[in-house]
């Protein structure tokens, strides 16, 4: 499925692989897309450094940008070294944030990272 939905992205829902579930799942996200909303509430954005799935400079740097753009209360942190397949491993800092953030504490700051920029 995930090739099949990447194949439905690449050819905007047009190419000969986007079919089946993939394209029903590409058209739904079409008739939906996910606006961002200052007053939706804060948002944790995590990215592995290392990630070669959703690389920094094309996907979480483009996120960040977007995101505060629209207003978004958005804590970025990048996990130095982390991969799409072991960020997973540094689930605690997702929770550790979200506790404090639902009892009303300022969730701990991830370290500095400076993101590259955005490039799609």
């Amino acid at each position: 499925l995930r090739q099949a939905v990447l194949a439905c992205i690449d050819s905007a829902g047009q190419g000969g692989a986007c079919t089946g579930d993939a394209r029903a799942y590409w058209e739904f996200l079409q008739a939906n897309p996910v606006t961002p909303s200052p007053t939706a509430g804060p948002v944790l954005l995590l990215s592995g450094s290392a990630d070669q799935i959703l690389p920094l400079a094309s996907e979480a740097s483009c996120i960040d940008e977007r995101l505060r753009a629209a207003g978004v209360d958005l804590d970025t942190c990048v996990i130095a070294g982390a991969t799409h397949g072991n960020i997973i491993e540094h689930i605690d800092r997702a929770v550790a944030w979200v506790e404090a953030t639902l009892s009303g504490q300022t969730p701990n700051a991830c370290a500095p990272y400076e993101l590259p920029a955005c490039d799609p």
